[in-house]
């Protein structure tokens, strides 16, 4: 006989099983309450695992995305900034300009030679 606690395979003689203790001979409504109380136990470790497994990545993707947001310099201030080499320092600051346009060159096209 197979105890319903560890699953030890016991001789029919034995009344307690010789591996956890736990008594062999139950009536058909104790085995079924105890096999209820083994499933709900397993569902319920099985939840704590996958919430445990959740959070923890939810953490890692939470510090890879604070690390990349710090290692990028963090928030520009202004909308035309280059960022400093150096870690740490502030961004410098760039301004665009515009030269005078270039004056259109009048250049001879040859001609094509039959």
């Amino acid at each position: 006989m197979n105890c319903l606690s560890c699953g030890h395979d016991n001789p029919a003689t034995v009344s307690y099983c010789r591996q956890c203790g736990v008594k062999l001979d139950m009536t058909a409504d104790q085995i079924s309450a105890s096999l209820f109380e083994k499933a709900k136990g397993e569902k319920q470790k099985s939840g704590e695992y996958y919430a445990r497994q959740s959070l923890f990545v939810a953490v890692v993707l939470f510090l890879v995305g604070l690390a990349l947001f710090l290692l990028s310099g963090g928030v520009p201030e202004e909308a035309h900034h280059v960022p400093a080499a150096a870690g740490g320092s502030r961004h410098l600051r760039y301004e665009y300009k515009v030269d005078k346009a270039i004056p259109e060159l009048d250049l001879p096209i040859p001609e094509e030679k039959k």
